[in-house]
């Protein structure tokens, strides 16, 4: 259950890619005329074409498909990853095994576009050749470990399917919210040490959005000293004596308060004043807009008195 409850959020989390294929800085939904020779260039400097439409797409991350969604494409999305059930689209349409991909399958549905990431390749190779052969269009979304680059991502998805409208209006509520949590943070007394569990002995340094999001909100990241995503000790925790504990560690039959009856977890702060605090978990995992709601959820765990 540990292992695949890891998998689930890190699918959600980590998109690290070798190329990306798509970059806003074209033509806004209402251009939808726009010739096909125009283009945009993708986060790497290439030059790609904007098509006339986009009439099908794949998604093979949950976070591409929320993304997808939120620039109001659902009804483009014929096929994703399994994950994708819940992230707005028909669940039906969820059946494309995340870490085995049928490209036979997806070569069959015929789509205009395919956004995949790091997930779905090995990171030494192409494994989309098949696919790019038939005449699909493949765009690798690179790693967002950054609010930056979850906007940019939205950015140039949005480009490349001539939803720049809208991506605008996504993007804009980031920044919203960001700035929301820097005025709110400002009144804080102090920072606060924070230990955040994405599943039982894992947790994150800095280089990842959900860190800069508890700095963001007032916190210091009792694990800022390594990097990425890391697997940590109860021994680590302890001594750093986080004053806070966030998890959003979700699944059934689990109750986020078997954390305050650890062994030798009674001598931390946050188990001693009971400041154990359990956030959604796609919206703090999955790198797209949705991410709002993620950040007021863990600013307001960080400085509860701050937004009663």
């Amino acid at each position: 259950m540990k292992k695949s409850l890891v998998s689930l959020i890190l699918a959600g989390i980590m998109a690290i890619s070798f190329t990306a294929c798509s970059n806003n800085g074209g033509s806004s939904e209402s251009s939808a005329s726009s010739s096909a020779s125009s283009q945009i260039e993708d986060r790497l400097g290439n030059k790609v074409d904007v098509p006339d439409s986009i009439k099908t797409i794949i998604s093979t991350s949950p976070a591409n498909t929320e993304i997808l969604v939120g620039l109001g494409l659902k009804d483009k999305i014929i096929a994703a990853d399994t994950y994708s059930a819940d992230a707005g689209i028909d669940a039906s349409k969820a059946t494309l095994d995340i870490q085995n991909l049928n490209l036979e399958q997806i070569i069959s549905l015929k789509p205009d576009a395919v956004f995949v990431d790091e997930i779905n390749t090995d990171g030494a190779s192409d494994p989309y050749s098949s696919l790019k052969d038939a005449g699909i269009k493949v765009f690798y979304i690179p790693s967002a470990n950054s609010l930056q680059s979850i906007k940019d991502n939205i950015k140039f998805i949005a480009g490349y399917t001539q939803t720049d409208e809208k991506g605008a209006e996504l993007i804009k509520n980031i920044d919203d919210t960001i700035d929301k949590i820097k005025k709110t943070t400002e009144k804080a007394a102090q920072k606060k040490k924070v230990y955040f569990e994405i599943s039982q002995g894992y947790s994150f340094g800095k280089d990842t959005f959900l860190n800069e999001i508890i700095e963001l909100a007032g916190g210091e990241n009792i694990f800022a000293g390594q990097s990425g995503w890391i697997a940590v000790t109860d021994e680590s925790i302890i001594s750093a004596n986080p004053d806070v504990i966030i998890t959003n560690v979700s699944y059934d039959g689990y109750d986020y308060k078997e954390i305050l009856s650890r062994p030798g977890w009674d001598a931390i702060n946050a188990v001693k004043n009971k400041n154990v605090i359990q956030v959604p978990l796609n919206p703090t995992s999955r790198a797209s807009q949705n991410i709002v709601e993620g950040m007021t959820a863990i600013a307001k765990a960080i400085n509860p008195d701050l937004y009663e």
